[in-house]
């Protein structure tokens, strides 16, 4: 467990004996979850919690993998990096995070961006809304996936008109950004729905239930 300006963060780890295959390490923020990992060698790569293929980030990200030989993904908010399971060698993926203890933990107690495949890895740490509009307008994703809002304090600076149309200036022509709007306290849809109109986007919203057997939790992608 540690604390800076940021907050409360940790580690815990779950064992089971009649069940070994569902131990696993969970990273908190605060009260709220932000990852699982599996800890036997045949689950590691599992993308569990919000992630899994079926959730909303899993089936865009599923669908653009089969549709594009090569993919250029922005992630905001870290976590224990379990999206990174789904990178390719022929990927670049950028982590953007706020919080340089939750880069610490992420690469001390999970493996999920040690074992990344994507050709390209970077960490940017910082306010991704400053990071982003820092970037040169070359560099654009196929999707942008906002992670950062699923505890009780949530940054709204990035879900801002101006938040989203940076986020548009760095989107390729048909790409996609996903926002995961699972809260127990606020309901984010109505709130991301009006930036997408704003901008013109299609959208649509995939609620996922809990799934204990694979550590999913219920999770709503948008």
């Amino acid at each position: 467990q540690a604390r800076n300006f940021y907050g409360v963060v940790a580690v815990a780890e779950s064992r089971y004996r009649d069940h070994p295959e569902q131990d696993h390490r969970s990273f908190y923020s605060g009260q709220t979850t932000h990852g699982h990992q599996f800890l036997a060698r045949d689950r590691k790569r599992e993308a569990s919690t919000y992630y899994a293929p079926e959730s909303g980030v899993g089936e865009t990200l599923r669908y653009l993998m089969k549709t594009y030989p090569s993919l250029d993904v922005a992630v905001v908010g870290l976590g224990a990096g379990t999206l990174a399971n789904y990178a390719r060698v022929t990927d670049t993926y950028d982590f953007y995070e706020i919080n340089p203890e939750a880069v610490r933990i992420a690469n001390a107690w999970f493996d999920n961006l040690g074992q990344c495949k994507a050709r390209q890895q970077r960490i940017l740490i910082g306010d991704a809304r400053l990071k982003i509009e820092q970037q040169p307008p070359s560099q654009i994703y196929d999707i942008i996936i906002l992670d950062a809002f699923t505890g009780h304090s949530v940054p709204i600076h990035l879900l801002t008109r101006e938040a989203f149309a940076t986020y548009a200036r760095h989107l390729k022509p048909k790409g996609f950004i996903s926002v995961h709007i699972t809260n127990s306290y606020l309901n984010l849809y109505p709130v991301v729905k009006a930036q997408a109109l704003q901008l013109g986007f299609g959208y649509r919203s995939k609620f996922q239930p809990s799934d204990k057997e694979r550590n999913v939790l219920r999770n709503q992608h948008f």
